[in-house]
């Protein structure tokens, strides 16, 4: 249960949010609850942290329920409706998972990114089979295709992710 907490948008948590609510209204009815209110004061303090440009706390009561306490925080700041509250919650939520990809291992994370989004990713190699590859490529562990590059792309602005600065080997 650990690793869905640590990863909202992968295919087994999808698949255990819809088990527990389906839609947003069997959403609603559930963190209503009396028992399971507990899922909207820790969605609350998921927003706070986005707001605080803090680390987002990762509640682990064990409860299914937990894997409803993404999709609440995401209900809350859309309800809020603000743009400036959405790319906090989007930053400070991939910031979360950047943090909690850097300890996984690298089988993990390329079936985790081929399940969930479709990717076509792979290892570079070992350490010594990287230093044979151009420096640009030897630096990292994982090589991501082109056309899965260009589709996620766009969302990022700064300098370095630019195409024109990225190598690219035979769609690599």
């Amino acid at each position: 249960m650990s690793q869905q907490l640590k990863y909202p948008f992968s295919v087994g948590t999808r698949k255990a949010q819809q088990k527990l609510a389906r839609d947003l209204r069997s959403l609603i009815s559930f963190v209503e609850s009396g028992t399971n209110t507990y899922i909207i004061e820790a969605a609350e303090k998921r927003v706070l942290a986005a707001l605080d440009q803090s680390e987002i706390p990762l509640l682990r009561t064990g409860e299914p329920g937990d894997m409803l306490i993404y999709p609440t925080a995401r209900l809350i700041v859309e309800k809020i409706g603000d743009p400036r509250l959405r790319e906090y919650q989007a930053e400070a939520e991939s910031k979360a998972v950047n943090k909690h990809l850097g300890k996984e291992k690298e089988d993990f994370v390329v079936h985790l990114c081929q399940s969930a989004f479709g990717w076509h990713m792979e290892s570079t190699g070992t350490i010594s089979e990287r230093a044979k590859l151009p420096i640009q490529l030897g630096t990292f562990e994982l090589k991501l295709r082109y056309e899965d590059f260009l589709e996620v792309a766009p969302e990022f602005h700064d300098s370095p992710w630019k195409l024109i600065n990225r190598y690219v080997d035979k769609g690599w």
